[in-house]
């Protein structure tokens, strides 16, 4: 069963667990396969044209006025442009006819003689195309949502909006019919109002900076979708006008905006919980989540690791502590750099092992000069007395100094202070310096 869940652009990969929703155990019955379509998510090559385009906060996208409207004619016309120019010799095979025949690769890839489809929105429309394509290689199709392809896609798209008008109002008055709850309005009328003042609230402040009109828009559009919803982002809605909470808009937007995740609407502390489940105390934190999905969202499209300057970080293991273990211990005064040159790890590593694994910090020691007996105090005093004395009458030398019996002198590298700090225990005195 190949699924495609509409856009024209959404990322179908998440939709390979789709059989479970289907009532009944149904869906056991089939295999489900996900695959973004040829330019979208994960597919290879990509189709890029403006990164930042959809970054909020966006201009309102209600034209309410001469300016706004030509400012966004421009946008679009700078993105339609930016799209021919960085991807000439791609644009020409991103046709819906492309896609289908991606589809029957699929099904020859697989070794079926015939495919089932799940389709909904523009996916009611590639499944068409498909079948048009290929009778023969249908066994059974779903089109779910079925959209007009004689209006493909301005005219359909216009039409769309005109049915999300009764829709979300529908939701106004559901809002309003559980007032005790959400507390929003008790008419239709009144949560439109407050629906309208924040509107004007997120135009003058944007939230974060990022979440304006257009963005809020982009969030509540899935209650118009999917009933489903209403009440999560009810209580979105609520949090913020009632409580001035932000936080789950802000996951509601990294879910709608990220573009591998658009279709499963899963705010990064989801993903993060998901992982958690996988990875243990290994999963990464949940402000990496979000910083990825953020960059997703934006327009990132690769999963490799970005090639960042210097050297890499090195896993930290048994074998690498005993290495610093046996330096350090060894040689208390070594650098961070001497062990990572003898070792070949991370200055990052090292300072890991280090401050993590061994538990020791680094300290000056204390100089203390070596004890003198008598007969080395009288010489001592006997020698500086000369010296001066020679040196008032100018008839001093500096080998007079030089050869004189100064030894008590002489210590471990004393000049400076930074060649005299030592690895040390945490809890354990300060390291001392003495004579050698």
């Amino acid at each position: 069963m190949l699924v495609n869940p509409g856009g024209p652009g959404g990322s179908g990969l998440g939709l390979a667990t789709l059989g479970k929703s289907v009532p009944n155990n149904v869906g056991d019955a089939y295999d489900w396969i996900g695959f973004d379509p040829r330019g979208v998510g994960l597919s290879r090559p990509a189709l890029s044209c403006l990164p930042y385009y959809f970054s909020g906060p966006r201009l309102n996208y209600v034209p309410l006025n001469d300016t706004l409207e030509n400012i966004w004619l421009m946008r679009s016309k700078d993105y339609a442009m930016a799209c021919a120019t960085n991807n000439l010799k791609l644009l020409q095979y991103m046709t819906t006819i492309d896609i289908a025949k991606d589809m029957e690769s699929i099904r020859v890839a697989l070794s079926q003689d015939q495919i089932s489809y799940y389709g909904f929105s523009y996916g009611t429309y590639l499944g068409q195309v498909y079948a048009t394509l290929f009778p023969d290689r249908v066994r059974r199709m779903v089109l779910d949502s079925n959209v007009d392809a004689r209006m493909v896609w301005f005219q359909a798209n216009l039409n769309q909006d005109l049915a999300f008008e009764p829709n979300i109002k529908i939701w106004f008055r559901w809002l309003a019919k559980y007032n005790n709850v959400f507390h929003l309005g008790q008419t239709e009328s009144q949560v439109e109002k407050q629906w309208n003042s924040t509107l004007k609230q997120l135009e003058n402040n944007p939230f974060s900076n990022i979440i304006g009109p257009d963005e809020w828009l982009d969030i509540f559009l899935l209650a118009a979708y999917f009933q489903q919803t209403w009440i999560d982002l009810g209580t979105t809605f609520a949090d913020w006008v009632n409580k001035n909470d932000g936080d789950s808009l802000m996951g509601w937007y990294e879910a709608v905006e990220n573009p591998v995740r658009t279709e499963l609407h899963i705010p990064p502390s989801a993903i993060h919980n998901e992982l958690s489940s996988v990875y243990g105390d290994q999963v990464p934190s949940l402000r990496t989540v979000q910083r990825s999905s953020k960059s997703f969202r934006e327009g990132r499209e690769e999963i490799e690791d970005e090639v960042r300057p210097g050297r890499p970080i090195t896993e930290t293991t048994a074998k690498n502590i005993g290495q610093a273990r046996l330096l350090i211990d060894h040689d208390p005064y070594i650098t961070i750099e001497k062990v990572q040159e003898q070792t070949d790890l991370s200055y990052g590593t090292v300072q890991r092992i280090i401050s993590g694994h061994l538990k020791l910090r680094k300290l000056t020691a204390r100089y203390v000069p070596k004890d003198l007996n008598d007969f080395q105090r009288s010489e001592q005093i006997r020698i500086c007395k000369k010296n001066l004395a020679n040196f008032q009458k100018e008839t001093w030398r500096l080998c007079d100094v030089v050869t004189g019996d100064e030894s008590w002198f002489y210590h471990q590298q004393i000049g400076r202070k930074s060649s005299n700090v030592a690895w040390v225990a945490i809890g354990d005195p300060l390291p001392i310096v003495i004579q050698r």
